[in-house]
Formats: structure tokens, C-alpha cells, sequence
């Protein structure tokens, strides 16, 4: 990265050395996010707290020009409503940035207006596979509903007023787009995953 030119990186993490490297050694700026994942509503508020004392020490090895220390709450139904409420709010009170992936599935939107279709049943399936029985309501805390979508929901949720930039955004409508622009949250779409994983191509002039 630092032959390519890059002025920064926005770097998702999952594994806790790879986190403490990344910001005690790091020689390139940007922001090393923290990945959160629990759709289960009942355990929100373990997984919250065990990602408060993990930021707690992390962000001790913060450096000047060094990485940045951010979370990133996985995706609008991989992660409980309350889940995205406690992220959020703590994210806005310390000050870390915080970053999401909405709309890169072509189903996303029918998973938020129905509870169905292939990215809903995916979900739905992976969780059992897991010994957990959870419907999309009980994720994302509402009945599905036709006119919600992802960025509606997050919007409901006082997700947007972290400011949280939204990675993908590909099958977004233009009022997704108004919502997000009267945000401003920053948008950053991956058009090589998106082409690999054929969910579309970002609406660029509608952005």
C-alpha cells in the first residue's frame, strides 16, 4: 500500500492480534474497524460490553499518524437492533468512526419489506446451523414492512446520526440516497467484489 501511493486505509478487522499489530505497527494512516457480529438480540448486551473493554485497551496503542482505531458493525441484519443502538451511541460518545455494509445483497430490500427472499432464507438458515431459532423481526425488532429498507430501518434506529460510512450501497433507491445525503454519512462502493459476487453495479449518477 505504501508503494502503491495510497494516502490511507479503512482496514476490516475480526482477529484481536491482528487489531493490536495493525495499530502499534502500522505505517500507513486510516482506520483499523473492529468487526461486530450477533444478530441475537438476547446477547447484545454481552457482546457490547465485551467490545467496550476491547476498545478500552486498543485504544491505548492509538499513534499519531498511526491507524485509527473504528467498529464496524457487520451488516443492517447480521447485527440485532439493539446491537446497532448501543454501537452507535458509543460510537458517537467516543468519538470512533464506525462503518456498516447496507445494500450490496440484490435481496437486501426484500428482506426488510418482506422477511423473505434468498438473502433472508440464507441468513435465516446459517443461524440454525448454529443451534439459533431467530425470525427477522425479532433481528431487526419491527415486522418487516412494505416502503422499509435498509437505510430507512437504520434511520429509525438513530444508526445514521453516528454518521457511519456505508460500504456497497448498490441497490439503492433514490430516497435511500436522499436519506443518506441529508445524513451525511459517507459512501464507498467496491466495484470488483460487486462484479466477482454479481450483486449489481453502484447507481453512480444517482449518487
Amino acid at each position: 500500500m505504501r508503494a502503491s501511493g495510497a494516502a490511507g486505509m479503512g482496514d476490516i478487522v475480526w482477529d484481536v492480534g491482528v487489531m493490536e499489530w495493525l495499530l502499534q505497527e502500522s505505517e500507513v494512516s486510516g482506520v483499523a474497524y473492529w468487526e461486530v457480529l450477533d444478530p441475537n438480540p438476547a446477547t447484545a448486551q454481552a457482546t457490547f460490553d465485551r467490545t467496550r473493554e476491547l476498545v478500552a485497551g486498543w485504544r491505548k496503542l492509538e499513534r499519531p499518524r498511526g491507524l485509527r482505531l473504528g467498529l464496524s458493525p457487520h451488516a443492517t441484519h447480521t447485527v440485532s437492533h439493539t446491537l446497532h443502538r448501543l454501537l452507535a451511541e458509543y460510537s458517537v460518545g467516543e468519538g470512533l468512526p464506525m462503518q456498516i455494509h447496507v445494500l450490496e445483497h440484490p435481496s437486501e430490500a426484500e428482506l426488510f419489506a418482506t422477511g423473505a427472499g434468498p438473502l433472508a432464507e440464507s441468513f435465516l438458515a446459517s443461524m440454525r446451523r448454529t443451534g439459533t431459532e431467530l425470525s427477522i423481526a425479532e433481528v431487526i425488532g419491527r415486522e418487516p414492512a412494505p416502503g422499509l429498507s435498509a437505510i430507512s430501518y437504520l434511520a429509525e434506529l438513530g444508526v445514521l446520526k453516528a454518521r457511519p460510512t456505508l460500504i456497497h450501497m448498490v441497490n439503492a433507491t433514490p430516497e435511500d440516497v436522499r436519506v443518506v445525503a441529508q445524513a451525511g454519512c459517507p459512501v464507498v462502493t467496491c466495484p470488483r467484489s460487486n462484479r466477482n459476487l454479481h450483486c449489481g453495479t453502484f447507481p453512480w449518477q444517482q449518487f
